[in-house]
């Protein structure tokens, strides 16, 4: 009898972006002003391939490779697992790199979350 487990996976996207300011004098300008800059830092693109689905105690392969930033700035890369069968025991290689391996003991749903971000996150 096969025992499958289904794998969730899904991207959560940080935004991130900075903006240009101006500065302010107490004495009048009477120049022309400068047009105001604003710089848009755009999103990373996470990207997750793969299969979703494996049998109890196999190995899957998670791969993120294709994430990227628009910019070409590097990203980093969080992989947390969201949700899973309450007797699971359940193994992710490593959290932060772009292919980490997942298995698990538990026949069920495991939902797991990835994360990219360019670190240019304004809280």
């Amino acid at each position: 009898m096969n025992k499958q487990l289904f794998v969730g996976a899904f991207s959560s996207i940080l935004l991130a972006a900075c903006g240009g300011g101006g500065s302010s004098s107490s004495a009048p300008n009477t120049s022309v002003p400068d047009q105001p800059t604003t710089t848009v830092n755009l999103k990373p693109v996470a990207t997750i391939q793969g299969s979703s689905s494996i049998l109890v105690q196999q190995v899957l392969k998670l791969d993120a490779s294709q994430s990227q930033d628009p910019e070409g700035e590097l990203i980093t890369y969080e992989w947390r697992v969201l949700s899973y069968p309450n007797t699971a025991t359940f193994s992710l290689s490593h959290d932060n790199i772009a292919t980490p391996t997942f298995s698990a003991d538990t026949v069920g749903e495991y939902v797991i979350q990835l994360v990219v971000s360019d670190g240019k996150i304004e809280k």
